[in-house]
């Protein structure tokens, strides 16, 4: 496996959240689609302490699930 990226958590919410600027948004969606973005555990949880509305909640609950986690060595 090839070179993979570590998503920030701030990152992630602004991507969510659409106010990420257009051209890192499509790069970073590339990324995604290609498999070769992952999340740390720490990010995780961070995310997981956002406290948005209902739906803000599902889409991110989405991403993590999509995104693989990588766990504490």
């Amino acid at each position: 496996m090839g070179a993979r990226y570590l998503a920030d958590t701030n990152v992630v919410i602004e991507l969510l959240g659409a106010s990420l600027p257009i051209s890192g948004s499509n790069w970073l969606q590339d990324i995604l689609d290609q498999d070769l973005c992952c999340l740390s555990v720490i990010n995780k949880i961070e995310l997981l302490g956002f406290e948005g509305e209902s739906t803000e909640m599902q889409h991110l609950q989405d991403f993590i699930d999509f995104i693989d986690v990588l766990p504490l060595f």
